[in-house]
């Protein structure tokens, strides 16, 4: 008889819990674990097993201060691709518009990163 799945809490038959998380993902997993720091018992379920395609992720500058509280900002550095800004082009005519993070509201954040989704799952 195989193990039962890491991501199924219910399949060890243990079913209490504080807080149940629906989703693994980047969301989800950051929720459990703040909740957890602050000591609450969380499950996490999640259809899918991690680390599983998923196109890339697009991550903002406001996300950079959660990665340092979560400890894992070096770990964002080390497999993202720098991002100073972003380009929006409009599929119906030839107008872009570019927005660098720099010049944005929060000068202390001037850029991102730009992560491969299984890699950011690992962390």
């Amino acid at each position: 008889m195989a193990p039962p799945p890491l991501n199924d809490p219910c399949a060890t038959g243990e079913t209490a819990c504080d807080v149940l998380v629906i989703g693994g993902g980047p969301a989800g997993s950051t929720a459990a674990t703040l909740l957890a720091e602050r000591g609450y018992h969380v499950h996490v379920l999640d259809k899918d097993r991690h680390p599983r395609f998923h196109i890339g992720e697009s991550l903002l500058p406001a996300n950079l201060p959660l990665f340092e509280r979560l400890g894992v900002a070096d770990d964002i550095r080390a497999i993202g691709m720098h991002k100073p800004g972003a380009e929006f082009v409009s599929p119906h005519h030839a107008h872009t518009q570019t927005f660098m993070f720099a010049e944005a509201w929060n000068k202390a954040l001037p850029s991102a990163y730009q992560v491969k989704r299984a890699e950011f799952d690992q962390v």
